[in-house]
């Protein structure tokens, strides 16, 4: 009987997540308040895990959870810990970086999976909104003009959508001639 190491991964890790957790604590060191993170990022480890181990029935979806989910757990590690000027930023400041976020796992998901073209929209879509985003909420753009775009933002949903439909109207001629 074959065993199954995909199956023993993600358990390994959260023991490994829970041993380090009663560790601190027994040793007066920040405890779970400072690294529930390494949960969220327990759970990235494991779509990539799962991804890896799977050969030839690699799940595309796999890469992008994993990417979002390692990077969401690691922001919010650094934030939790002060570890970085992070700490001393509003949400207010640091939104963009999500839509960064889902940039990058978009953005891994293409590298792996080039036939995915609607991962590299999202990617795209996610730095734009990101780097918009940061501009605005850093004061590098003028307050008038960041209350246009934000008016104007679901044009790139229209821009997305029709890249979609697109890609898709392509993909339909390419299989029929």
């Amino acid at each position: 009987m074959e065993h199954d190491r995909r199956g023993t991964i993600v358990p390994g890790l959260f023991l490994i997540i829970l041993g380090l957790w009663f560790l601190f604590r027994n040793l007066g060191l920040p405890g779970f308040r400072a690294f529930w993170p390494l949960f969220i990022i327990l759970a990235g480890m494991g779509a990539w895990g799962r991804y890896v181990m799977a050969g030839t029935r690699r799940q595309p979806d796999d890469v992008f959870w994993g990417t979002v989910l390692f990077l969401v757990g690691m922001l919010f590690l650094v934030r939790e810990n002060g570890w970085i000027g992070l700490a001393t930023r509003d949400w207010d400041v640091l939104w963009p970086i999500f839509p960064a976020i889902i940039g990058t796992g978009a953005g891994a998901q293409w590298l792996l999976h080039p036939r995915r073209r609607h991962s590299l929209l999202w990617s795209l879509a996610g730095w734009l909104v990101a780097l918009f985003g940061f501009s605005y909420t850093l004061g590098l753009i003028p307050e008038e003009a960041g209350l246009i775009l934000i008016k104007l933002w679901p044009s790139l949903l229209i821009l997305i959508g029709l890249g979609l439909v697109l890609q898709s109207l392509l993909e339909g001629w390419r299989r029929t001639s």
